[in-house]
């Protein structure tokens, strides 16, 4: 009759399995057979229960890249606007407190294109795209 293992053997056993998925390394590490390692390998899913667990990292991974993007698209936005406002000489900015618009004059800062292409090359670079490009034309008109 095969021995039964207790619970905490058999969380060990599958620690083990999550380090290194082989049955060697389990066997080495808990010092169990590998004709038990097998057994319990299929009885617990370990291998259903690793990909779920996978599964679960991969989502929290790629929500919090895309929280970090959203926060830089966010600050790029910010410095576009920035950007435009000192070249017509005002900004319209969201008030945190009351969440109305008002217009703020921006000092008439040195504003240099090459500013601008820095920020296009930043955003397509967050959006994966080359930051190489040859010419770069901006039209600006007074009226």
């Amino acid at each position: 009759m095969a021995n039964i293992l207790t619970d905490e053997k058999r969380r060990e056993m599958f620690d083990a399995w999550q380090e290194k998925q082989t049955v060697n390394s389990v066997v080495r590490k808990t010092g169990v057979s590998d004709t038990a390692v097998k057994r319990y390998r299929q009885i617990d899913n370990w291998d259903k229960r690793v990909g779920i667990i996978q599964q679960k990292v991969t989502r929290k991974l790629d929500n919090e890249a895309i929280k970090r993007q959203t926060k830089h698209q966010k600050t790029l936005d910010v410095a576009f606007q920035s950007y435009i406002a000192q070249l017509l000489g005002n900004l319209t900015v969201t008030c945190p407190h009351c969440n109305k618009q008002h217009d703020v004059s921006v000092p008439a800062l040195k504003a240099q294109f090459s500013d601008f292409e820095k920020l296009i090359k930043t955003e397509r670079l967050m959006h994966g795209e080359s930051d190489e490009q040859k010419d770069i034309v901006i039209r600006v008109e007074y009226r």
